[in-house]
């Protein structure tokens, strides 16, 4: 049988990391191994649970989305990053990728596409949800 692909969710509301678990963990390939609200305890998460995938919000309590997409990124350059966010238009989508992310998802679309916005990084190509301008 092969392993599902683990996922970190860091978000700072308690209410979407249940909401994408949820959704996430019932699906047969891939499965949430954590999530937290921000980036520093995303860091010691992800050392310790080595996701492949982590699912972040561009906007964070502690920290700007940006800069934890670096960091992921920068110490753990295996790890494939998607954005999932309120912030619409392709300049978030592609500050997002500059940054580093693999993928963008709009939060008002996450219920209906994230499962493919997931697969999609996960096989190594880059998934963009929103393409119109600002």
């Amino acid at each position: 049988m092969k392993s599902k692909k683990k996922i970190l969710i860091v978000d700072s509301h308690p209410l979407v990391r249940e909401k994408l678990s949820k959704l996430i963990n019932l699906e047969e390939d891939v499965h949430v191994c954590g999530g937290t609200e921000d980036v520093q305890d995303a860091l010691e998460r992800i050392e310790e649970h080595k996701p492949d995938l982590a699912i972040v919000d561009i906007k964070q309590r502690t920290h700007q989305g940006l800069d934890s997409i670096r960091a992921i990124r920068t110490r753990f350059p295996g790890v494939s990053v998607l954005v999932v966010s309120l912030h619409d238009g392709a300049r978030f989508v592609e500050m997002a990728i500059q940054a580093g992310a693999n993928g963008y998802l709009d939060k008002q679309m996450a219920a209906t596409r994230i499962m493919t916005a997931i697969r999609t990084v996960l096989r190594g190509d880059v998934y963009r949800d929103r393409q119109d301008s600002d």
